[in-house]
């Protein structure tokens, strides 16, 4: 959030039902989608089935700003990018 909030990408968190997520692609406003955390960095979302229904996100690929995300988190916790929230800390 800190990051998208720096490009000054709109964002915010909040619940959503499967059903929101399957009407938002129907209607054409699902673009992208991730998952993150501290494991999984940011990984894409390319494919969700439920309940006998599939649909595809992105072309099954990351989108641009999923892309982004994960290249500027990993660039962080390398070290080849600067760290301008202090994230990192050296042991």
């Amino acid at each position: 959030m800190q990051l998208l909030r720096s490009w000054q990408v709109q964002a915010e968190e909040q619940r959503l039902s499967v059903d929101e997520v399957f009407q938002a692609h129907d209607e054409g406003k699902l673009i992208e989608a991730f998952g993150c955390g501290t494991a999984a960095v940011v990984t894409p979302i390319g494919r969700l089935e439920y309940e006998g229904q599939v649909i595809e996100i992105g072309g099954g690929k990351p989108g641009d700003l999923t892309q982004k995300l994960y290249n500027t988190i990993t660039g962080i916790q390398t070290g080849r990018l600067p760290d301008p929230f202090g994230w990192v800390v050296k042991v």
